[in-house]
């Protein structure tokens, strides 16, 4: 995002994955970001595969007929063959289509500099300001009170903002010192190495650097994992306080619902990212 790196190219799921059979039109889609009159930069692309016909041969020339009534469900007929059954071509037709992106498709990718987003969550954030602002001040004209109160907003965001200023960054310090030390530790070419450990314990054989590089980022993320389920269990015993001796069940009931909620919101969050 926002660089001149090479990007991935991505098959589509329609048509992409399946056995013996070969597609006779590929496209190959590539959208690009046109900073200039002069210069592209391409920010996705994509490979569709149409119109599928299966290499089986048919079943009077020795084909396997489960095959061919698997592929016929899927409307995948035979490719075009000889008079001995092989098949008469490979070739396919190649289309490209070559088109830039929108202003929001590219908004939506972060393909923008920062200074882009600085202003437009800053706009964001100000127009909740103003929804606020506005809903505030209909009920203050609206108000059948002779002598309606002063506004307090001030002194409301005083009083409420600097607790949790001061623990965001009591809790923030702690965590990224974990978090720093996970990934010194489990990181690819980290101080304990783990090279010769295969992901699953049906692994055999030599790892190769790709699957070094995996297996590291599986780690990493194993620990991170537990980081944050310590995290949940331990604020759920700090928010919702109560009597260790006593196991009140209110209390454990309330810290078993906060516990879900915040895995639901995590989860919820995890989405949007992906």
């Amino acid at each position: 995002r926002n660089s001149y790196d090479l990007i991935p190219v991505s098959i589509g799921d329609e048509m992409g994955g399946f056995l013996n059979a070969i597609p006779r039109v590929v496209e190959l889609e590539l959208k690009y970001y046109q900073i200039s009159s002069g210069t592209k930069r391409l920010v996705e692309a994509a490979i569709y595969f149409h119109d599928l016909c299966t290499t089986q041969k048919q079943d009077y020339f020795g084909g396997s007929a489960k095959i061919l009534d698997d592929m016929k469900e899927r409307d995948i007929l035979p490719c075009e063959s000889d008079i001995n059954g092989a098949i008469k071509s490979d070739n396919y037709e190649l289309i490209i289509q070559y088109y830039p992106l929108g202003w929001f498709d590219l908004l939506n990718r972060f393909e923008f500099g920062g200074p882009v987003y600085f202003f437009f969550y800053t706009a964001i954030g100000l127009t909740i300001c103003l929804i606020g602002g506005s809903v505030y001040g209909i009920n203050r004209l609206l108000t059948k009170f002779r002598h309606p109160p002063p506004f307090q907003g001030w002194q409301l965001v005083a009083l409420v903002s600097r607790p949790q200023i001061e623990g965001v960054i009591l809790a923030v310090i702690p965590y990224m010192v974990v978090v720093s030390t996970i990934h010194t530790l489990f990181r690819h070419d980290g101080v304990l190495q783990f090279d010769s450990l295969h992901k699953n314990w049906m692994g055999s054989g030599s790892i190769g650097d790709d699957e070094e590089v995996e297996n590291a980022m599986g780690r990493m993320g194993s620990a991170f994992l537990v980081l944050g389920s310590y995290i949940t269990l331990k604020g759920s015993s700090s928010i919702i306080i109560g009597d260790e001796t006593s196991k009140n069940d209110h209390v454990v009931a309330k810290r078993a619902h906060f516990i879900w909620a915040s895995l639901c919101l995590q989860a919820m969050i995890l989405c949007l990212l992906e």
